[in-house]
């Protein structure tokens, strides 16, 4: 989802959220490569088949490799077991979804994917796959993550250091605010939009603002505070069950500690931090209120129901033989999904499931880097 990476053949995501947050890159390489950092054209339409892929299922985002245009998607069925490759070129022949997907939030059927490289917000119908269009964004203005609000209002991020504001419906841009250094997770909460300026990792962590959740008003944009969360926030999840706002700050260094940290959003107070021994990144149960973090040595438990410190190994990363790259929680059964990678390689993972005990269930194949999860 940035535009860095320590291997051209490696995507981008995981190279800077994770895997890389102690390199040191100079800032003349970070501007050439934003600026080669290209547009995908979009290809015309022809009449998608008449098909549907039923009112339930998971849908991974494969990142694919960049600035080879192999972002794809995989469709799961979770009842019948059988996934489908490349989901997204299959629904809609002539198109193809794009240059390193990021992420992906489902809304009133519909499911919003963010295509960094692309410069776009992929638009899908969930029952169908059929593509509804997409949100084109200006350069600099990579996406990278996703947040809605009603029919009128949701926001991304993008690593140009700003949040675009856009109507999910009728996909038009409605404004830009400045944030920090290269903006990844946000949420909305009491009646606020939270903002993770990861700076990077180490690559802009001395710059202002990095390392902080900028709370901002939806509608004007105005920074109305500033939380310091540590390093290299990622992700950024609101648990209506607790009425809290939670954040993964992530490691700068392999061998250092990342946290979970809880955040009251209407007072804007730091409630408590978990530390977290590499957090790479996190998922939450909402319907149970349990959070999950994927990290250097496989997946901790997180009850934020229970006081002090509740970190809880649930499964070990020798137990799935691959790498794991991603993490998403299914809401009625609680089971846990892993996408994993084969090492560095442009080749098809795939998806290891786990249940609530942390005891291994099934897999599937995907496509290459499986980054994001969408349940339905």
């Amino acid at each position: 989802m940035s535009a860095i990476a320590r291997d051209i053949h490696m995507p981008i995501r995981k190279c800077v959220a994770t895997r890389l947050c102690g390199a040191i890159v100079p800032s003349a390489l970070l501007a050439l490569v934003l600026l080669l950092a290209g547009c995908i054209s979009d290809p015309t339409l022809t009449s998608p088949p008449v098909v549907s892929a039923g009112a339930h299922g998971v849908l991974v985002v494969n990142e694919g490799v960049w600035k080879q245009d192999n972002s794809t998607l995989t469709f799961y069925n979770p009842d019948s077991g059988g996934p489908v490759q490349d989901y997204f070129a299959a629904r809609n022949p002539g198109l193809r979804l794009g240059d390193l997907g990021n992420s992906i939030v489902t809304w009133k059927g519909r499911g919003y994917i963010a295509v960094s490289t692309s410069r776009a917000v992929e638009v899908i119908d969930l029952a169908t796959g059929h593509s509804l269009g997409r949100v084109r964004l200006n350069a600099p203005n990579e996406p990278r993550m996703i947040a809605i609000i009603d029919s009128a209002t949701a926001f991304v991020t993008t690593f140009a250091d700003s949040v675009i504001r856009f109507n999910p419906m009728t996909l038009a841009t409605t404004g830009s605010f400045a944030v920090g250094p290269a903006p990844e997770g946000i949420a909305y909460a009491a009646g606020h939009l939270f903002v993770a300026n990861s700076g990077l990792g180490n690559l802009r962590r001395t710059e202002p603002g990095a390392g902080t959740i900028s709370v901002l008003d939806p509608a004007s944009g105005a920074e109305l505070a500033m939380l310091p969360t540590g390093t290299n926030p990622l992700s950024v999840h609101y648990l209506p069950s607790r009425g809290r706002v939670y954040v993964l700050a992530r490691p700068i260094l392999p061998d250092t500690l990342g946290a979970v940290v809880e955040y009251d959003p209407a007072s804007l107070r730091e409630v408590r931090r978990w530390p977290v021994a590499g957090g790479y990144d996190m998922a939450v149960d909402d319907g149970r209120g349990i959070i999950y973090v994927m990290h250097g040595e496989g997946v901790a438990r997180i009850d934020p129901s229970v006081a002090g410190d509740n970190v809880r190994g649930l499964v070990q990363l020798g137990e799935a033989g691959a790498m794991f790259y991603s993490i998403g929680v299914e809401p009625v059964s609680g089971d846990i999904y892993l996408g994993t990678t084969n090492g560095y390689s442009s080749v098809p993972a795939a998806v290891m499931i786990y249940d609530r005990a942390g005891a291994f269930k099934s897999r599937f194949p995907c496509g290459i880097y499986p980054g994001d999860f969408a349940f339905y």
